[in-house]
């Protein structure tokens, strides 16, 4: 019976404590009319965007009329249980929300329906409601099952715990956050509540005070300074505003005040806070004073309570007496033997006049005196209150025997409790057996047959409409009962997983978990980044939960983490939370997570990745009418196309986010109005439309303060402060950007302070103020390095990282230190930016062959050392946007030469021809390079050969001739098919179209000599006439890996390769590695072995023509390293085969189709985006098994441990892909990943039997010096030779990657 007490007691604190916040809420101002009336007139963009977003409405509208009219619509849940129809509604939620929101708006209006029932259907409205909007409708929902649940003692206290969560929810989502706090805290106390006798939820308890056994329950009414203390705070403090809700608590007329009156004792330390009951001075006392003195002129109001005639007033005056000082406390009830009694003694004179009203109280022949009478026995010092109830032979106990009468139905529940024999058992005797140690509070509710337990049937008895609420405790064919499983068996381990997942809040554990995760949901949604993962989601991360709130937890600590720039951790949350969803088949809530996941490869710079997993998100909130997830796809997409590299997708960005801005309105969601018009005025600070930028900042300003969303707020004051800048207020840019840099270090917002460090750094780079520009962009770059750090083993998160956020901050720090004349120390900075995600790939693989660890290039020192190590000049460059005031740069090409004779380091800067361009445009020149490729790869292939080899003066075996007078066929896996007879050529305009190319290629590579090389002309080794000609590596950087350096004309006349030596890497990092590598394979295996593939038979439904002179170089290749390794043809070089071989061999040749793209299609919105950094490209080889494509991908390289010296990629176009500052993602990447040191590749399609004849020559010169560059500059020079293939589009195709020296 104690722990019924205890519980009961509880119940009712938690009762007393929420109308309170009932109250308090009844009282708030109402909040204001939501947006979404606005007309769509006043949308901030330009009128062909606001067609287009017209249109997407109007789509959007028919789609959920469509929804609305589904079969269905008519349905009536009247076949089914109660738990059937909501089971049944929550189905139909997942995919009709329009549909589920008539059925349950039909079903509320059913008055009859009972407040549990109805409650259950407005949290479904709830969330309806809150995906479809408006959004005020929702909070209404909430409000309408918040006061439902705090005004109904039937409701059970799971249903009071999920209605506080909702209310917090709506409140939430209507910006309303301290009210959204303060509904949060009210789930977690009554979270605890719901079964104190849980070992688990003891812990929660425990949060109070652990020390105090006896301060756990109520520990907040103590302690006012105690943070979670503060939403009962008002019970205490009289001076809190809140406080004044809660008065009626100390009204002694109030029935229910009564009972807390007695609490009362000025003598009580703790009591102080509510003395102002008993002091008449004390302005709040006025409603007790006449208690205390009934001549004080405020008393008026009580004085009913001291009137002898009035009936309930006589129990009340005989404990006063107005002359005596020590008779107010009621002293004379104690012992009217004892000394200080004797002046109340009045109370028992008949003679006296006061004493008239309580004379019954001993007057043993009063009717209603009889039943008291034995309680005021003066005889008996233990028998004074309850004798009577001790010894039912006592005369005087006949007059309450009626209590124990087993005839009276109202007597039975207490006569159990009468038992004189037990001493411990007189409070709940019938309620415990005590033979049984844990079923001592609890027995007679679970065992029905239990003879003691019949007088507590009527709990369980489905017809009484308070008993509902609990008997899906006992009944487990009720589908409600399913849910609160573990509270019925403890002891059942699989129970309590079950309940978890179903329903969290019907557990106290895992309600008390989940009102934590809302809590940190609130801090992340107000900006207060560090305190939601140190002080809520990371101490719930190690605690014991079921699936549901983990899946949630996770989601929102993955979304804290990404905006903590900790991506890595982000990512695993997620894609864990993702998991969790799909495995209990919840739709809902995976897509949302496939959303947030999308934002994290957004922030990385992944922006394909990221719009496919968003693309999820929107697809399944269109298809189930869900506006709220629509609205948050939009952002995030439009978000993603502002974000895209080399240059934002400015009108795909317009149109989403004002899209989402639509809907904001239609929803009245104001938190993501204002994310649409924070980000709507970054789109067009971008667009140089920095005036419109400002306004809409300004209006996000104001709305973020007014919701208290201080991550927001500080986020447009950035934005704001950079259109400034752009405005050429420099002052107030600086302002606003310091504003943020503040707001967003002291929430542990990483990203926002490396992207603030950087805007500071332009603002004074254009104030010219040099030294601060330098100290605010070092800043960026560290703060970005420390980001980097934290992004998880995963290669293309490294390159995007390095493409979206690092390689701008090197960028603007490159140009800072070149304007103070410091270009040494920025040749080491452009270096820090280049191809570090290979060097890290190639450094592990350092790493596993037991070497010495591979030296860092991190100084001028470094990367002379090299130089002179290699024999080499190297040629750096970087192209630099020096940027300006107003969003715009002029391009520059830095040029750094390193002599490895005696360590000089050169420095020139030369503007790239044409108009200034604006800086987010990128690479422009990259298209028109792709367009010069292509062309040299069209002319490459289409001239005709003769019948024999005329420029071969030997009968070598190796070269044989080709009767047919077909074009020379290229090496790409497209089946190349000849123009119909009407429309090809005739043979003298082909070859004036040819000689227009040449002439054109010509013209092209002259100018890019005089761009690239004639301004270090002077700085370069000079030829000496030695055989051995002097070497250069390129470093390039953009779109110059896609040059033909060798080709390029000098003035004299002479190609670059006729003079040097030439190779190429990404940076001196990976050169140094590269290097590293060559001289571990040579030491491990100093004689060649070749596996040379040539000409396999690909699958047929691929329809690609054979190669037969692929087949023929692959045999020489064989043949010109001394046939010693593996030469595969045909059907023989199969996938599996190649494989297994490429391990064993220092020499892999492949001379087979090829692509540098990837062999699946992107989506549509993927396929534009520039943040697809997955290692593209593969070769065709045949078949293993019929189940096998034969296709050997770039990504399977990358991951075998290889050993070659050398690679061969005799393919087309193995030299492309996408060009990033960690070079070109494609083949050439992927193998020297796997290990291998030097690997030749092409810029573009080449020709069958002309690419033979160079790779005679090239194995020829190999054989002999093992130095690829030099050997491919003997291959070229021999091309040259012959007026028939000295032309560039026959031999300059081929690139020598990675380091090179003889052997």
């Amino acid at each position: 019976m104690y722990l019924g007490a205890v519980l009961v007691s509880l119940f009712l604190a938690a009762c007393t404590v929420l109308v309170s916040y009932r109250v308090a809420w009844e009282t708030s101002p109402p909040v204001g009319t939501h947006p979404s009336r606005q007309n769509m007139e006043d949308l901030p963009v330009d009128g062909a965007t606001l067609a287009l977003v017209r249109r997407k409405m109007e789509e959007i509208e028919s789609h959920l009329q469509n929804l609305r009219n589904a079969p269905g619509g008519a349905w009536a849940p009247t076949q089914g249980t109660a738990a059937e129809n909501l089971q049944e509604i929550q189905g139909l939620m997942g995919r009709n929300l329009p549909l589920a929101s008539r059925l349950v708006d039909s079903i509320l209006e059913d008055e009859a329906m009972d407040a549990a029932q109805r409650l259950a259907y407005l949290h479904l409205k709830l969330e309806i409601v809150m995906a479809t909007g408006p959004v005020e409708d929702g909070l209404a929902a909430a409000n309408q099952a918040y006061l439902l649940a705090t005004t109904h003692s039937s409701i059970p206290l799971r249903a009071l715990f999920q209605a506080c969560l909702d209310a917090g929810d709506a409140h939430r989502v209507r910006g309303l956050l301290d009210k959204a706090r303060h509904f949060y805290s009210q789930a977690r106390d009554v979270a605890a509540q719901i079964d104190p006798t849980d070992s688990q939820a003891r812990d929660v308890a425990a949060q109070i005070d652990p020390t105090d056994s006896q301060a756990r329950d109520v520990a907040a009414q103590i302690d006012p300074t105690d943070s979670q203390a503060r939403d009962v705070a008002a019970l205490i403090d009289p001076t809190d505003s809140q406080a004044r809700d809660v008065a009626a608590l100390i009204d002694p007329t109030d029935s229910q005040a009564r009972d807390v009156a007695a609490q009362i004792d000025p003598t009580d330390s703790q009591a102080r806070d509510v003395a102002a009951q008993i002091d008449p001075t004390d302005s709040q006392a006025r409603d007790v004073a006449a208690q205390i003195d009934p001549t004080d002129s405020q008393a008026r109001d009580v004085a009913a309570q001291i009137d002898p005639t009035d009936s309930q007033a006589r129990d009340v005056a005989a404990l006063i007496d107005p002359t005596d000082s020590q008779a107010r406390d009621v002293a004379a009830q104690i012992d009217p033997t004892d000394s200080q009694a004797r002046d109340v003694a009045a109370q028992i004179d008949p003679t006296d006049s006061q004493a008239r009203d309580v004379a019954a109280q001993i007057d043993p022949t009063d009717s209603q005196a009889r039943d008291v009478a034995a309680q005021i026995d003066p005889t008996d010092s233990q028998a004074r209150d309850v004798a009577a109830l001790i010894d039912p032979t006592d005369s005087q106990a006949r007059d309450v025997a009626a209590l124990i009468d087993p005839t009276d139905s109202q007597a039975r529940d207490v006569a159990a409790l009468i038992d004189p024999t037990d001493s411990q058992a007189r409070d709940v005797a019938a309620l415990i057996d005590p033979t049984d140690s844990q079923a001592r509070d609890v027995a007679a509710q679970i065992d029905p047959t239990d003879s003691q337990a019949r007088d507590v049937a009527a709990q369980i008895d489905p017809t009484d409409s308070q008993a509902r609420d609990v008997a899906a405790l006992i009944d487990p064919t009720d589908s409600q009962a399913r849910d609160v499983a573990a509270l019925i068996d403890p002891t059942d381990s699989q129970a309590r997983d079950v309940a978890a997942q179903m329903d969290p809040a019907a557990d106290p554990a895992e309600a008390a978990v989940l009102a934590e995760i809302h809590l940190g949901m609130l801090l992340l949604a107000s900006g207060h980044l560090n305190t939601a993962i140190q002080d809520s989601f990371l101490p719930l991360l190690g605690q014991n939960m079921g699936q549901h709130n983990r899946g949630r937890l996770l989601q929102h600590l993955g979304n804290a983490y990404r905006s903590a720039a900790d991506w890595g951790p982000a990512k695993d949350h997620l894609r864990e939370a993702v998991s969790i969803a799909t495995e209990m088949g919840d739709e809902i809530e995976a897509a949302g997570r496939h959303g947030d996941l999308g934002n994290v490869y957004r922030s990385e710079g992944r922006t394909a990745e990221a719009l496919q997993e968003q693309e999820k998100q929107y697809s399944f909130a269109l298809q189930r009418g869900d506006l709220s997830g629509l609205c948050t796809a939009c952002f995030n997409k439009g978000f993603t196309f502002y974000s895209m590299k080399p240059a934002p997708d400015f009108p795909q960005a317009l149109l989403y986010l004002t899209l989402q801005l639509a809907l904001a309105r239609r929803l009245g969601d104001s938190g993501m109005q204002g994310k649409a018009l924070n980000c709507l005025g970054k789109v067009y600070t971008g667009m140089q439309q920095p005036d419109q930028a400002v306004v809409l900042l300004k209006q996000t300003i104001a709305l973020t303060h007014s919701t208290g969303n201080v991550a927001g707020e500080g986020m447009a004051h950035g934005n704001l402060g950079t259109a400034y800048r752009d405005l050429g207020r420099y002052e107030e840019a600086v302002v606003n950007h310091q504003t943020y840099l503040q707001n967003a270090d002291s929430r542990d917002d990483v990203g926002g302070v490396a992207i603030m460090q950087r805007e500071l750094a332009l603002d004074h780079l254009f104030s010219k103020d040099y030294a601060m520009a330098e100290r605010c962009i070092r800043d960026a770059v560290l703060t970005l390095e420390r980001i980097r750090g934290r992004l998880g083993p995963e290669d293309s998160s490294r390159i995007a990282h390095n493409e979206k956020n690092q390689a701008d901050a090197y960028n603007i720090l490159q140009h800072i230190l070149a304007l103070q004349g410091n270009s040494q120390d920025a040749l080491v900075m452009a270096e820090r930016g280049r191809g570090r995600a290979l060097a890290d790939l190639m450094r592990a693989k350092v790493d596993r062959m037991g070497e010495r660890e591979a030296p860092v290039i991190d100084s001028i020192e470094d990367i002379t050392a090299l130089a002179a190590e290699l024999h080499s000049s190297i040629v750096f460059y970087s192209l630099v946007t020096e940027q300006g005031p107003y969003s715009v740069g002029e391009r520059w090409v830095y040029c750094w030469v390193v002599d490895p004779g005696d360590g000089k380091v050169t420095f020139t800067r030369t503007p790239l021809q044409g108009d200034p361009v604006q800086v987010e445009r990128g690479e422009l020149d990259q298209g028109y390079y792709n367009t010069l490729l292509r062309s040299m790869g069209d002319l490459s292939v289409e001239e005709p050969e003769p019948s024999q080899d005329s420029d071969e003066n030997t009968s070598d075996s190796q070269e044989t001739s080709d009767d047919s007078d077909e074009d020379d066929l290229d090496r790409v896996p497209a089946l190349k098919v000849k123009p119909p007879l009407s429309t090809q050529q005739p043979q003298e305009q082909r070859w004036e179209t040819q000689q227009a190319r040449e002439r054109r290629w010509e013209t092209q590579l002259r100018a890019d000599y005089d761009l690239l090389i004639k301004p270090i002309e002077k700085f370069l080794p000079k030829p000496d006439g030695r055989e051995a000609a002097p070497k250069i590596t390129f470093i390039p950087h953009g779109f110059l890996f896609s040059v033909p350096f060798c080709a390029l004309v000098a003035a004299d006349g002479d190609h670059l390769v006729q003079k040097y030596s030439v190779s190429m890497a990404p940076s001196v990092q990976v050169l140094q590695l590269s290097h590293r590598q060559l001289q571990t394979h040579r030491r491990s295996r100093p004689r060649a072995s070749v596996l040379a593939v040539g000409n396999p038979a690909p699958d047929p439904a691929r329809r690609l023509p054979p190669l037969r002179e692929a087949g023929k170089e692959a045999e020489l290749a064989y043949r010109g390293l001394g046939e010693t390794g593996l030469w595969l043809t045909g059907g023989n070089a199969t996938k599996d085969c190649v494989r297994e071989e490429m391990p064993r061999h220092t020499v892999l040749h492949f001379a087979a189709h090829a692509s540098h793209t990837g062999c699946h299609s992107q989506p549509a919105d993927a396929s534009r985006a520039a943040g697809n950094y997955s290692m593209p490209g593969y070769i065709v080889l045949s078949k293993s098994h019929p189940s096998c494509g034969g296709i050997l991908t770039a990504e399977e390289i990358r991951g075998m441990e290889l050993s070659a010296q050398l690679v061969v990629l005799s393919c087309c176009n193995t030299g492309l892909g996408t060009v990033t500052g960690d070079g070109v993602l494609g083949m050439y990447r992927a193998f020297l990943a796997a290990g291998s040191a030097n690997v030749v590749v092409t810029l573009w399609r080449i020709p069958d039997r002309k690419t033979r004849r160079l790779m005679r020559h090239f194995y020829s010169s190999y054989r002999r010096s093992r130095d690829a560059a030099q050997a491919m500059r003997d291959a070229m020079l021999h091309m040259l030779q012959n007026k028939k293939t000295s032309a560039p589009p026959y031999w300059a195709a081929f690139s020598v990657i990675g380091a090179t020296t003889p052997l």
